[in-house]
């Protein structure tokens, strides 16, 4: 079945917007270790990473671009903590402040779930 030429511009464009919304590998990369990476180094990994695994979840498998895009799981899991302010527990000493908080929420959204606030898709 052969596609008439509109649809497959608009198809085309389509995607090519979705891709630059997201970013490339390579942007998402820099971004993670420029401005994310920091902030879990700070409030996470002293249960979360450098070897440390409480709660049967690490951080330290995130080196790798395609290893970061992949874990969706996980990334939920910080998400979804972060979000309702249960990671770090409230006995920690150290927070991350509202803004850190909201700057790791959006990244997460944008670069791992491809989310556009600009632009919501209400399902079906």
């Amino acid at each position: 079945m052969k596609l008439p030429l509109t649809l497959l511009i608009t198809f085309s464009f389509a995607a090519g917007v979705a891709w630059a919304q997201k970013g490339s590998a390579e942007e998402i990369q820099i971004e993670f270790h420029d401005k994310i990476e920091p902030l879990l180094q700070d409030y996470c990994f002293d249960c979360h990473g450098d070897g440390s695994k409480k709660g049967d979840f690490t951080l330290d498998g995130l080196s790798d671009t395609s290893d970061l895009l992949a874990d969706q799981h996980g990334w939920l899991r910080i998400w979804q903590n972060l979000r309702t302010e249960m990671m770090p527990p409230s006995k920690e000493e150290f927070q991350p402040t509202p803004e850190e908080r909201k700057e790791i929420v959006a990244w997460i959204e944008k670069r791992i779930f491809d989310l556009d606030p600009n632009d919501p898709d209400p399902g079906r």
